[in-house]
């Protein structure tokens, strides 16, 4: 069943990190885009938008650039767009929108990892320590990190762009 057709959509400009993460709550989209320009300052920003596509449960379409490369779980469930062109952004687009089933199925898998791997609480063990040392009170000996992620199965991409 392919998706609903809705047209475009204007979202307003949001004033507060709050409002975002209300947003990304509510927001229905299938498919987040993420291009980037070869810029320094997009080359050092990290791969929160994927992650934040990931918690609204669309499918995460992304650059084939930094810092998005370097994430080979995301380039598993979503390979990479390979050129910053509008014929592939096009291409790519085309070939999810066409297969909306595989598109949510893959959305979701990602939402999965997402929620199970990238939380605040999940990787708490990896600041703890720097926090309490900051605070002056050093290393607690009653902190017990959370379970530390545990190896998963290799997703297998299909050579188009999906998962097996």
């Amino acid at each position: 069943e392919p998706f609903p057709p809705r047209g475009r959509e204007y979202y307003p400009p949001l004033q507060f990190v709050n409002d975002y993460l209300t947003f990304l709550t509510k927001v229905t989209c299938h498919i987040g885009l993420g291009p980037l320009e070869p810029t320094t300052f997009n080359k050092s920003k990290s791969s929160i938008k994927s992650l934040e596509y990931g918690m609204a449960g669309a499918y995460p379409l992304m650059q084939d650039w930094a810092p998005y490369q370097n994430n080979d779980v995301l380039s598993r469930v979503a390979p990479l767009v390979a050129k910053n062109t509008e014929k592939c952004w096009y291409d790519r687009v085309k070939m999810a929108a066409s297969d909306a089933e595989g598109t949510r199925e893959l959305a979701y898998r990602w939402q999965d990892r997402v929620k199970a791997n990238h939380t605040i609480t999940r990787n708490i063990w990896r600041w703890a320590g720097l926090y309490e040392s900051l605070a002056g009170h050093g290393p607690r000996s009653k902190f017990v990190p959370h379970a530390m992620p545990q190896e998963e199965k290799q997703l297998q991409v299909k050579k188009d762009w999906s998962i097996r």
